[in-house]
């Protein structure tokens, strides 16, 4: 840092008071509200200083200052002061994951609106992406006398689930042979694996059932050709466009195009590769994606089944509360990672 002690105290007190007001910060305010002991004539002196070095900028004329790309950069790397969450706060969220496993897209779910109730911004959390899986179990649930329920389970924690309408009821115990077949012929191959030789076999095996074995291989073949990207599940959307950040029709259109958007988001997730085992804050300007759209992202890294990593964030206005944010974030990928390791050694 190029700054001495009393720059940096006002720089981080202009900051703090910007995130919690989101309006530009006047030397007199800052003399009102922070002891540390300068007029208001020596922190505007200070303060001029700080916009010529690239730290402030002015939006108006007679209005205070508001911090640049630059001091967020600084005030994130050196001035941080984490918040830490209580431990009752984080044994709740834990025991709600906990009861959310059962399906890895439910868990992501409850993470992401965890992550947004503490940070009060959108949050996104993404499957581990994964390139290649197996067959972990094949379960067949008879919903109703004409409808049945596939479900398949993979080796990377992946449930999906089909139901389909069958013209001719089919007996429990007929659905009991065929989820016996299905696990016997399927459980552990890949795609990759079920050959036109193992398809004739299990033909051969299904006798009467062949129709309703051509939609199961069907339901096969895109669950797993879907298994190599990413899904990402997002919570608090609505609150993020609270801020005041959003009252231009054209913010609010550049965060829910970029939201939208699987291309861009797929992109900014994969910044946290680049420090898998910490937090990366993206800043503004920093990325092209966030170019002239007012947000920051901060993403981070957590450990699920086989080994892999998947990625959570938190996308908010270059204001956000980053200690916050990365105090919640840090708490939340240690306990998805401890949560889902825990879940796969059993």
């Amino acid at each position: 840092m190029d700054l001495d002690g009393r720059k940096i105290a006002i720089l981080k007190a202009l900051i703090e008071d910007y995130i919690e007001t989101a309006e530009p910060v006047g030397s007199r305010t800052i003399a009102k509200k922070c002891d540390i002991g300068l007029s208001s004539a020596t922190i505007r002196n200070e303060m001029s200083d700080l916009e010529e070095m690239g730290y402030l900028a002015q939006p108006h004329t007679s209005a205070g200052r508001i911090p640049s790309n630059l001091a967020y950069r600084l005030y994130v790397d050196n001035l941080i002061e984490n918040i830490r969450a209580t431990n009752l706060e984080m044994e709740f969220i834990k025991q709600k994951m906990e009861s959310h496993l059962s399906e890895l897209n439910r868990f992501l779910d409850f993470s992401a609106k965890a992550i947004s109730d503490s940070t009060g911004l959108t949050a996104v959390t993404g499957a581990p992406r994964v390139t290649s899986g197996a067959i972990s179990h094949f379960e067949i649930v008879k919903a109703s006398e004409h409808y049945l329920m596939f479900i398949l389970v993979t080796n990377t924690g992946m449930i999906k689930k089909r139901q389909v309408r069958i013209l001719t009821p089919i007996d429990d115990n007929s659905i009991l042979y065929l989820k016996q077949i299905l696990n016997e012929e399927l459980a552990g191959c890949t795609l990759e694996m079920i050959t036109a030789d193992k398809v004739e076999r299990l033909k051969r095996r299904f006798n009467d059932n062949f129709e309703l074995l051509g939609i199961i291989l069907e339901f096969v073949t895109q669950t797993m050709e879907a298994s190599g990207g990413t899904e990402y599940h997002f919570s608090g959307k609505s609150e993020t466009l609270k801020a005041p950040e959003f009252s231009s029709m054209d913010k609010v259109l550049g965060f829910l195009d970029l939201v939208d958007d699987q291309e861009q988001i797929t992109s900014l997730m994969n910044t946290a590769s680049s420090n898998k085992n910490g937090i990366t804050v993206v800043i503004g300007d920093e990325s092209p994606i966030l170019k002239n759209k007012d947000l920051s992202m901060v993403v981070s890294t957590y450990r699920a089944y086989g080994g892999k990593n998947g990625a959570i964030a938190v996308i908010g206005p270059k204001r956000m509360n980053y200690g916050k944010v990365i105090t919640t974030l840090e708490a939340m990928s240690k306990l998805m990672s401890d949560i889902l390791e825990h879940t796969e050694g059993e």
